[in-house]
């Protein structure tokens, strides 16, 4: 494993997934996770106390330690549909060496940089973009973009754009931040009459020479 701080000496493997729930997410597919990273969207979790005197989101920090995982939550916030909490997510690592945590957009996008064997300090940063909203979801990217180019340091941006990669290519040209889109084959979202590609990841060029395609193992609906 190398000295404390140098990160897996075997190759990095990073999950992202839109789980709707926590609860789906623990219950499905938590006990099959073997990957270094997870980027995990639309957990419904929030900081509001329980009747025991702690909150959703420290439960699930409690059992996602029990799995070997670290834990940095952006907690969901309240959206127009329905008036209910929705787009929380978190993003998860399991190596100790975390520098930094960053809650770019509340509930939208939060990053940590952690401690790599190939890359030194790297930039791994979960999002989850606007529905049927591409304007808004270019206003992120450009928060997440000025926060990145801030750090300077290489970066692994991964999750449900709510955009199909073309779209999200174009956004970060117009923001002037080289990149690489990477996506699985096929699609990963689903519905009647209709299926496209919106989870996928965004990498500096540093990362995009290390990097082997993504594979979907789950697809939404």
């Amino acid at each position: 494993q190398g000295f404390p701080g140098e990160g897996p000496h075997r190759p990095l493997s990073c999950l992202t997934l839109n789980s709707n729930t926590f609860r789906s997410f623990k219950n499905k597919v938590m006990p099959f996770c073997f990957q270094d990273v997870l980027l995990l969207q639309e957990t419904h979790l929030t900081h509001t106390l329980t009747k025991e005197g702690d909150s959703n989101i420290d439960r699930a920090t409690s059992k996602l330690k029990k799995h070997g995982y670290r834990s940095a939550f952006s907690a969901a916030v309240p959206t127009v549909k329905g008036g209910d909490l929705r787009r929380g997510r978190h993003r998860l690592e399991v190596r100790p060496a975390v520098a930094l945590v960053e809650e770019i957009s509340p509930g939208r996008a939060v990053g940590v940089s952690l401690v790599t064997s190939l890359l030194g300090h790297a930039i791994f940063l979960s999002i989850y973009g606007y529905v049927n909203n591409p304007e808004q979801t270019k206003e992120l990217l450009q928060a997440i973009t000025t926060f990145l180019c801030k750090s300077g340091k290489p970066f692994i941006i991964g999750g449900d754009f709510n955009a199909p990669p073309e779209q999200i290519s174009d956004f970060m040209h117009d923001h002037n931040v080289p990149c690489h889109i990477t996506t699985p084959a096929g699609t990963t979202c689903q519905s009647t009459g209709h299926a496209t590609c919106m989870d996928f990841f965004v990498v500096h060029p540093k990362v995009a020479a290390l990097c082997t395609q993504p594979i979907c193992i789950l697809q939404g609906t």
